[in-house]
């Protein structure tokens, strides 16, 4: 689940061994569980929670709980709760929706969607999903996208929901199609002899003519009846009966004098123990300890002992480590202590606990609560950067979001913070205003904390800046200044080491970039900075595939996966972005179909994210794919859709040659790749293709083998070898005999790697002179290593006979079957985009231009049934 929620919410209560069983109840919620919505709709205190948490008990069949809160009145945090309590159960049903909100403006209905297809096939027994204390939530926003979750009725998941007033649901429509259960205060009305268990339970003996008084003045009411009991406690026969004749009033008034009585029997110190800890969402021993400390006069009782005594303490995990208040009870105990003890003051206490422990966001608000803005800044100041190298860009975009603009726009450090967020989600013009903005106020750089000065944060924000523009030089006179400011700093080292090593990198100084990512990955282990730590093994991997070492890249990338293994299920954007580094050394080694999958699962991992250079990034490495497929129509989509990302660095690498390839090997519809680039090798080859497209095969072949020379020279004998494949078919093309030597060299220097994705990238350009240069039968040609290729191509040209791939093969088939776009992504867990493609692909193929037409063909050649 995302780190910023709490896990405790999700356990249900758990009610002990006075709760009284209520067959009747539980038999109607059986019943109704399989309707579009089970409603437990009752006031305060009538026992909805405990009587579905033992319905839950005693069923088979897998349960989710989720404990609402005013607080969760927001569509983030409500789905946050909902998605990450489903996940346990069917992770793979809520898979789409965790990376729907992951992205720092998540779109709420795409993730209630996520969950309608999630659990639109049942995996096993329908999940009953638990939404207490439902009239938290009064968001518009929040209600209508789980009414149109209700309203598909997934047959996966079953909603219950509890609720102290109707929520604002089409309840009447429900209602009328007798898709709606509800079970509401007359039927949680204790009976008498639901009363007379109870008060046994208790071990407390009543006349009946003394219980049915209790239950007729009670209204059968839970939460009177347990007030009761404890204001008996102690009591003889006599007093006991002289109670019960002196009970009466309305709701309010009830829990009032009932209150008051159980407070006032209580010890002094225990009841000012239970005024002052009201102040908190949840408790825990030590949170206690700290609020109440120094505190004149009050107890500090275990809260076990609390929940056994039966003050209205209610576990919120199995190991009873943290409680929380009954909601009634809590209302009641703040409500009086305001007139007992300085609440703002206690509030700052439990904020600076929350800091303490790393319960950031608990932190925050408590400092907002207690209306002390400047509180709540100062936490986000500290410890803004930790939640960026966990990833949490979503988090601490909601929490600046939530504090005063003011306070935001007069902070350095907080305009650092907006800053950084800014560069990660790739927006260089909102970056530069927040650094201009944070240049504008006094620095006063004794900044405290262990993450360095503000100077230093800001010289390392620049220095993104220059990475942004290209501007080689600058980027690597910024990170050797910043790795001085930062060099026994861990957790900012990584940051250094990671910005160092794109530095290296574009200046094709291989084994340093190597060497500092790597050293990045490990200070971000160490120092807890996993995001920084990602982007330094992603650029060191990058560089060992320049070398041409693919078996070291793929074994760097494989330890870090192990290790990614360990990062929390909401962070994935650190998994995402080494498993596409993978999929690169797939594509090379000619893994296509594994790589495939991959490439499709980082394209939604990133969207959801709103990640930027994420995007750009598998946006190339689906061009490198369709190049190396030869499937000219998706090459031209790719390239299309990486268009708005070219200028950005990393994807910049990675694109431009493979976008000349695109226009070289005879696609001239596609727009040329963007001029400069930050690898000046890479911007020669970018243009020797480019003469290669425009027919100058001699000058092409001339650049290519310069620019081969001198990627060798540099170590980078991986994208030397693209060089050299274009040196051949172009010498080829002059039909100069040099050509079988230029291709044979390459594919010695190839084959210890495996390294097969130059070659069958090249496609039908190389087929021919591959086939003469292996018929040659020269004893140093890798016989193996050529008929991989020659394989790999005649499969991904769909023969001549013009058949498919056999991932259209299957698109094919479930197009015939009339599967929707939507489904056939599911079945081949691919995104509809991927479907749409193969699918323009099998038309083209069979010269169709609609769906049936393509049915109807592929028929006739025997392709389908």
């Amino acid at each position: 689940m995302r780190s910023d929620l709490l896990t405790t919410k999700l356990h249900r209560p758990d009610g002990g061994p006075t709760v009284v069983p209520r067959p009747r109840l539980t038999d109607a919620l059986e019943s109704g569980v399989d309707g579009r919505l089970l409603l437990v709709a009752a006031p305060a205190g009538f026992g909805k929670s405990t009587l579905v948490a033992r319905w839950l008990e005693g069923r088979e069949g897998p349960a989710a709980w989720v404990s609402l809160e005013p607080d969760d009145d927001e569509p983030d945090r409500f789905w946050g709760y909902v998605v990450a309590a489903l996940s346990p159960l069917r992770p793979e049903a809520t898979a789409d929706a965790r990376l729907r909100l992951e992205a720092p403006r998540p779109d709420f209905p795409s993730v209630a969607n996520a969950l309608v297809n999630g659990f639109a096939t049942p995996s096993g027994a329908p999940v009953v999903l638990v939404l207490d204390d439902l009239h938290a939530i009064g968001s518009p926003r929040v209600l209508h996208d789980l009414a149109r979750l209700l309203e598909q009725r997934p047959a996966g998941l079953r909603v219950v929901a509890t609720s102290r007033t109707d929520p604002a649901l089409p309840l009447a429509r429900w209602r009328a199609r007798r898709d709606l259960t509800e079970i509401r205060q007359d039927d949680l009305r204790f009976t008498l002899d639901e009363a007379r268990a109870y008060f046994e339970r208790l071990g407390i003996a009543l006349p009946d003519e003394a219980l049915t008084l209790l239950t007729r003045r009670t209204e059968g009411w839970a939460a009177s009846l347990q007030l009761a009991a404890l204001s008996m406690d102690g009591l003889d026969d006599g007093e006991r009966r002289r109670f019960v004749r002196g009970f009466s009033g309305d709701d309010r008034f009830v829990v009032d004098y009932l209150v008051d009585e159980v407070l006032d029997r209580l010890p002094s110190g225990v009841h000012r123990f239970l005024l002052a800890t009201s102040v908190l969402d949840r408790l825990s021993g030590p949170l206690c300890d700290a609020v109440v400390d120094g505190l004149p006069d009050v107890d500090r009782p275990d809260l076990e002992s609390l929940e056994r005594q039966g003050l209205f303490v209610i576990p919120l995990d199995r190991r009873r480590t943290w409680y929380r208040y009954h909601h009634l009870f809590a209302d009641l105990l703040r409500f009086r202590a305001d007139e007992a003890f300085d609440v703002p003051r206690l509030l700052r206490r439990a904020a600076a606990w929350c800091e303490e422990r790393g319960h950031v966001e608990e932190g925050v608000r408590y400092a907002l609560r207690a209306a002390d803005p400047e509180a709540a800044a100062g936490i986000l100041e500290r410890c803004f950067p930790h939640l960026i190298g966990q990833g949490r860009l979503a988090t601490l975009t909601r929490l600046l979001d939530e504090l005063a603009a003011g306070r935001v726009e007069g902070s350095v450090d907080l305009c650092m913070a907006r800053a950084y967020v800014e560069h990660l989600s790739s927006n260089r013009a909102g970056a530069r205003e927040w650094i201009d903005r944070a240049r504008a106020l006094p620095l006063d750089d004794d900044k405290p904390g262990d993450l360095g000065t503000r100077e230093g944060h800001l010289a390392l924000l620049e220095t993104f800046q220059a990475m942004a523009r290209q501007d080689v030089d600058a980027v690597a006179r910024g990170a050797a200044t910043a790795r001085k400011t930062f060099a026994e700093i861990p957790f900012m080292r990584a940051v250094v080491e990671q910005a160092a090593a794109l530095a290296e990198l574009s200046r094709e100084r291989l084994p340093e970039a190597d060497r500092l990512g790597r050293a990045a990955w490990a200070s971000g282990l160490r120092g807890g900075n996993r995001l920084a730590g990602v982007i330094g093994v992603h650029t060191a991997a990058l560089a060992a595939v320049a070398a041409g070492r693919l078996a070291d890249a793929a074994q760097l990338l494989d330890d870090a996966l192990d290790r990614a293994a360990e990062v929390p299920r909401d962070e994935p954007l650190i998994r995402t972005l080494l498993d596409l580094r993978r999929s690169e050394v797939r594509i090379r080694q000619g893994d296509l179909d594994e790589a495939a999958v991959r490439i499709e699962a980082a394209l939604a991992t990133f969207e959801a994210l709103t990640y930027e250079t994420g995007l750009g990034l598998a946006l190339a490495e689906r061009l490198r794919l369709a190049l190396v497929r030869g499937d000219g129509a998706a090459a031209a989509e790719a390239a299309r859709a990486l268009r708005p990302y070219q200028r950005q660095e990393r994807v910049m690498t990675l694109a431009q040659p493979l976008l000349a390839d695109l226009r070289w090997q005879g696609a001239p519809h596609a727009d040329p790749p963007v001029d400069g680039g930050p690898l000046p090798s890479i911007v020669a080859l970018t243009d020797a293709r480019r003469r290669a497209a425009e027919g100058e095969h001699r000058d092409a072949a001339g650049r290519a083998r310069r620019v081969g020379d001198d990627l060798d020279a540099a170590g980078a004998h991986g994208w030397a070898l693209d060089a050299r494949v274009l040196e051949a078919i172009q010498l080829d093309r002059l039909r100069d005999g040099r050509a079988g030597e230029v291709l044979t060299s390459a594919l010695v220097a190839a084959a210890p790697h495996d390294h097969i994705g130059p070659f069958v990238m090249a496609g039908s350009a190389l087929g021919d002179l591959l086939a003469r240069t292996q018929a040659r039968g020269a004893g140093d040609v890798p016989t193996a290593l050529v008929a991989r290729i020659l394989a790999a191509i005649d499969a991904d040209d769909g023969g001549s006979d013009g058949l498919l791939s056999d991932r259209e093969g299957e698109v094919l088939t479930f197009l015939a079957a009339g599967l929707s776009n939507a489904d056939i992504a599911r079945r081949l867990f691919v995104s509809v985009g991927t479907v749409k493609r193969h699918t323009h692909n099998i038309y083209r193929k069979l010269e169709v231009s609609r769906r049936t037409e393509a049915v109807a063909e592929a028929r006739r050649r025997g392709l389908v049934d």
